[in-house]
């Protein structure tokens, strides 16, 4: 019985320092954060971050196209008040305010 007894405590022995190299190797990989799960933990972060970000964009599209969508109902709805006269007489101010524009970027060069 002596035998198996030396025998059984090397094995349990052997056992311990086995747990002990994998905890190592367990703490090893967490240290050095190239464990996959916290790779995948980061990747998914990373993804979330940028679903907000992308969702934060759409909101200030959507909030962009309907304040142009009501400018130019604004607009319309002004114009169709304006007689055909007061109409050419628009045109021609922004004629002469884009021509004005052309000819001081030309200066300026």
């Amino acid at each position: 019985m002596a035998a198996s007894d030396g025998e059984a405590a090397a094995a349990a022995d052997g056992v311990v320092e086995a747990r002990q190299d994998v905890g190592e190797a367990i703490l090893d990989l967490i240290n050095s954060g190239a464990a996959g799960p916290d790779r995948g933990k980061s990747a998914i972060t990373d993804l979330q971050d940028a679903r907000r970000v992308l969702a934060a964009q759409k909101r200030r599209l959507t909030q962009q196209l309907r304040n142009e969508t009501k400018k130019r109902a604004r607009m319309m709805n002004k114009s169709a008040r304006l007689s055909t006269q007061d109409l050419v007489e628009v045109l021609h101010i922004r004629q002469s305010r884009v021509a004005a524009a052309k000819a001081k970027a030309q200066a300026a060069r």
